[in-house]
């Protein structure tokens, strides 16, 4: 029986062979004569195999220095690895090697000094956009070559981190410094508190530690993204002026602890005692619409006398884009105009701090550097990042006509009207509420002849004087609707 069962079956294996054979014939004769023989696989040039060759000797070597790192549990010894393994790696492993290293320094686990002192051992060329630090700059703890900074900053970071924008260039920095606290329109008497939020690696904020410290008493410096604190910490042991808080300059929270904890100091004046002697804001803008967002309620706290506001006519200094500016600065007619001008005018004085020339182009001035870098293309171009950037001066005005109590009532009557933002305002007004047309009778009453408001205007071609007389006549208007809420659909009313 074994012998049997062991014996072998030709009969199935040979029926199977030839239905596959003929399966196989039948699909050999059906398919075209070209297809039936297999393709031979194109010879790789010697170009090619080089270049594979070169992949994975790097790839070798990038291991070999991670595991070489990874098994050093401090900074003491030789510091060949980096000299000899990294000097000729790829640019793509380098910033593999160089961010792994970083993070055992954001860990706690390794000194920034040494960090920095074996960066400067990768043999990578300087990039034409590198400025040398200047001396009055040299005391503070050094940030990395620009020609570094994409690795840390930009390559590391998330797809909404890369919207972060900081100033690279020490001379720029210092030239902002000095016309941000010591201008015409914004110099003091006494030592300023400033207040600096998304300062980045800190370039500005090491500028504006070289003013003497009867400009600077304080520097309070906001940032949470963890690329930055690294360097932004050892500027609390280099001066004593220096507080860091890994906070967020968005967060409302933030201002709540400040006032709570660290401006218990800072006196409240009221706005006709002049410009703020001690206390001043300074923030990086980025081309985004939480951004704008946050630029255009910082407007609407002027007249509230609200957030920093509360301690009296205190400016601000902003680093932001120049389709920024042009809204917050936009006249008659400009195209820019919006809601947001007229707010901002009515509430601030807002002039660019340095010319414009002065920080173009943007990558000689302002990180990121690479064009590849540059943000997302279906971006109207006038809010890439690459496009023009300015640094300009906020002064609040001494006297609001906005009342903290009317903004409201600002706010519904701009939005309703710049809804409709090409149509005469005599069809346009009705949409505030039924027999609003009368508004435009009323402001005209005692208004001279060169006063009145012409009804065949648009709302972007109304003045800001003019809009002070309409809303006016809107507060006091016995049928204004009480509820001033804008739904949903009024929030697509600035879509320029």
């Amino acid at each position: 029986m074994l012998r049997q069962l062991s014996r072998p079956c030709t009969s199935v294996p040979r029926a199977v062979s030839a239905s596959r054979l003929a399966s196989t014939s039948t699909a050999a004769a059906l398919a075209p004569e070209a297809d039936a023989k297999p393709k031979r696989r194109a010879r790789r040039t010697p170009e090619e195999m080089e270049v594979e060759r070169q992949r994975r000797a790097d790839s070798r070597a990038a291991r070999e220095a991670a595991r070489a790192m990874k098994a050093r549990t401090s900074y003491s010894g030789s510091t060949a690895i980096w000299g000899s393994t990294l000097a000729n790696l790829s640019e793509e492993v380098q910033h593999k090697v160089v961010t792994l290293r970083f993070k055992e320094v954001a860990d706690g686990k390794a000194s920034m000094e040494q960090y920095l002192e074996e960066l400067m051992k990768i043999q990578r060329p300087p990039i034409p956009e590198e400025v040398p630090l200047p001396e009055s700059m040299a005391r503070f703890p050094l940030l990395p070559p620009l020609r570094f900074w994409d690795d840390l900053f930009w390559r590391a970071s998330t797809v909404a981190q890369r919207e972060r924008i900081a100033v690279h260039n020490p001379e720029t920095a210092l030239a902002m410094a000095h016309a941000f606290l010591d201008s015409d329109a914004t110099r003091s008497t006494g030592p300023k508190t400033v207040i600096e939020a998304f300062p980045g690696p800190g370039m500005l904020s090491r500028a504006l530690l070289t003013l003497p410290e009867d400009k600077l008493g304080r520097l309070i410096i906001l940032e949470d993204d963890a690329r930055f604190l690294p360097f932004l910490e050892p500027l609390a042991k280099a001066d004593p002026r220096v507080t860091v808080l890994p906070m967020s300059g968005f967060d409302w929270a933030t201002y709540t602890h400040m006032d709570d904890k660290v401006l218990t100091d800072i006196p409240k004046l009221p706005f006709d005692a002049g410009l703020h002697p001690n206390l001043h804001f300074i923030s990086h803008i980025f081309m985004t619409a939480q951004h704008e967002q946050f630029v255009s309620q910082l407007h609407r706290c002027i007249p509230q006398k609200s957030w920093l506001f509360q301690y009296g006519r205190v400016p601000m200094s902003l680093i932001m884009g120049e389709w920024g500016f042009k809204r917050l600065t936009a006249g008659e007619n400009d195209m820019e105009r919006c809601k947001h001008s007229v707010i901002s005018q009515i509430s601030a004085q807002t002039d660019l701090a340095i010319p414009m020339e002065a920080t173009a182009p943007f990558t000689s001035h302002f990180h990121p550097v690479k064009v590849q870098h540059l943000a997302i293309e279906r971006r109207a171009v006038s809010r890439r990042i690459g496009s023009p950037y300015l640094a300009v001066n906020v002064v609040p005005h001494t006297e609001q006509l906005i009342l903290p109590n009317e903004l409201e009532a600002w706010d519904f009557v701009i939005r309703k009207l710049f809804v409709q933002k090409r149509t005469p305002i005599r069809q346009s007004i009705g949409s505030i509420a039924p027999g609003a047309e009368y508004l435009l009778k009323y402001a005209n009453q005692n208004a001279s002849e060169d006063k009145q408001i012409d009804a065949a205007k648009s709302p972007p071609e109304i003045t800001n004087d003019e809009w002070a007389r309409l809303i006016r006549e809107f507060i006091n208007w016995p049928f204004a609707p009480e509820d001033l809420s804008v739904d949903a659909f009024m929030r697509y009313d600035e879509k320029d």
